[in-house]
């Protein structure tokens, strides 16, 4: 595949979760990526390493120390990951945040593009912020109501935020910013 052109990428949707709301200041305890034509191509739960506890995070998410007691490390799933990523373009709603998350740095080294689409959904939602001069960054939620996207019942997975990410990114492409389709 090559990386200079763009028409052969595939468009990967990638979410997780973490020990805490800054992934770079946790460790990761779930990771799904989706295709852009609906196929999962990898969804699991991580144990962490270092982390025994995360009150603040579980209480958002859900996903509590017993959940992940037995599932692998992020060292064991990397060989797994790094291929389903190798060379694609990788979207993820907060790329900024969760792209530096120790677990997934080292696993993006190896994709073609990554797009952050909180930026790329700023200018859409269109409320501008004066004092940066600049459109202000909406959340997933705000983001995926704004599409018309409807969360399934229960506590937001990972695979939940793949597929609202999926939605949103298939809005811009389709009704909002037709010049992002010839980028995609």
């Amino acid at each position: 595949m090559s990386l200079d052109s763009p028409s052969s990428l595939s468009t990967l949707f990638v979410s997780l979760r973490t020990t805490s709301g800054f992934p770079h200041n946790g460790e990761l305890l779930e990771i799904a990526v989706l295709h852009e034509d609906g196929r999962w191509l990898f969804e699991s739960l991580v144990r962490p390493q270092w982390h025994t506890e995360w009150p603040d995070a579980a209480a958002k998410h859900g996903i509590k120390p017993a959940d992940v007691q037995e599932a692998p490390t992020i060292d064991s799933l990397l060989p797994l990951i790094a291929p389903v990523l190798q060379g694609q373009r990788v979207v993820i709603f907060n790329a900024p945040v969760e792209a530096c998350s120790p677990g997934l740095t080292r696993v993006l080294a190896g994709v073609a593009e990554i797009r952050c689409l909180m930026r790329e959904f700023a200018p859409v939602y269109g409320e501008w912020n004066t004092r940066r001069g600049a459109y202000r960054w909406k959340g997933l939620a705000t983001a995926a109501y704004h599409v018309g996207f409807n969360w399934p019942p229960g506590p937001r997975q990972a695979r939940h935020e793949c597929l609202a990410t999926q939605a949103v990114w298939r809005y811009l492409l389709d009704t909002a910013q037709p010049a992002m389709a010839q980028s995609a």
